[in-house]
């Protein structure tokens, strides 16, 4: 839950925060309402190429672990969902000690622990310990090739990826790097510039990576047309194999430390934008220093450690390719 407002309205504003927060209704009407909403939003991402590829590629990258189902939810359950499940969900989850409160405005600290204390402090609830599970990667010995088959189209939907790393993992920062020079930076990137640039089998193209609690995913998407998708899936993967052969350039090295030290500013240029990131550096232990340290982390990366992550992380023998479109 956010809350926005002037400080002249701070009190009155809390006060209503935190009656929707300890104590909401779902009226039933509300929750049917909703329930079409998200019913006829699910009809039309399942008829989008781009969700349905990310679908089956997470899905069959971690298995029955919650990383592999959408967020979003399946058509097909919605069916069964009541406004009891809501309740049930809220009085499990929605508890004091899970929670991050971040504020950003014209107030000190002891002033705004004295308004929020009063609703926070006599909230109870028992306790709910959740035991994380990891998710189990299958060992492959050659790729795994997903495909669905719409004669409605002309172009392929292309995702091709593999494991990645969690968030706390010490190579994160050398994979923003190496992932920014492969497909993240853009036009500049060297995905971009062969398959878009050079061969013109594609307007658009990249790579990223998804840094959960846990491993996530790292992968590339790209659409082209439908007699090109194997010879992308060719240069894809030749790519993949030079970032792991030869790693980077040191003039690459340093244009992406520029880029990645240069915007990371307006990541947090606004209050908003300042609101949004204080909860995710908490919630991933990155510690009270990460903004002012992060230039640093960044710099530290040398050239081996590009080397010995992109070997480490990326699987150009064994991943996982999913694509939509019309096949043979």
């Amino acid at each position: 839950m956010t809350l926005s407002t002037t400080k002249r309205y701070l009190s009155e504003g809390l006060e209503l925060f935190f009656e929707i927060l300890k104590t909401p209704t779902f009226p039933e009407e509300e929750f049917k309402k909703e329930v079409s909403i998200l019913e006829k939003s699910l009809k039309q991402m399942e008829e989008d190429p781009s969700y349905i590829a990310h679908k089956n590629f997470f899905k069959k990258l971690f298995g029955e672990h919650p990383y592999g189902r959408p967020i979003e939810g399946e058509p097909e359950k919605l069916k069964d969902l009541t406004r009891q499940d809501i309740v049930k969900f809220y009085e499990k989850f929605y508890k004091p000690n899970r929670m991050i409160f971040s504020f950003v405005g014209d107030i000190d600290e002891k002033e705004l622990k004295d308004k929020i204390e009063k609703y926070i402090l006599p909230w109870q609830g028992e306790i709910y310990d959740r035991q994380i599970v990891p998710p189990v990667f299958q060992k492959r010995d050659k790729p795994l090739e997903l495909k669905i088959n719409r004669k409605d189209l002309t172009q392929s939907t292309i995702v091709l990826g593999f494991e990645g790393i969690s968030r706390k993992d010490p190579d994160f920062f050398a994979t923003s790097l190496m992932n920014y020079v492969l497909g993240g930076g853009g036009l500049t990137s060297r995905l971009a510039k062969k398959v878009r640039e050079e061969k013109g089998l594609a307007y658009s193209i990249y790579s990223t990576f998804t840094p959960y609690l846990l491993n996530g995913a790292f992968y590339i998407e790209v659409k082209t047309k439908a007699e090109n998708t194997d010879n992308v899936v060719k240069m894809v993967t030749e790519e993949l194999k030079n970032m792991v052969n030869k790693g980077l350039t040191e003039e690459e090295l340093k244009e992406a430390k520029a880029f990645l030290v240069g915007s990371f500013p307006l990541r947090i240029d606004t209050m908003k934008k300042i609101n949004e990131f204080l909860p995710l550096m908490d919630f991933y232990q990155l510690g009270d220093d990460y903004i002012k340290r992060y230039p640093e982390y960044i710099e530290k990366v040398s050239i081996e450690d590009i080397k010995r992550v992109s070997e480490r992380i990326i699987n150009y023998k064994s991943f996982i390719l999913s694509v939509v479109g019309p096949t043979n």
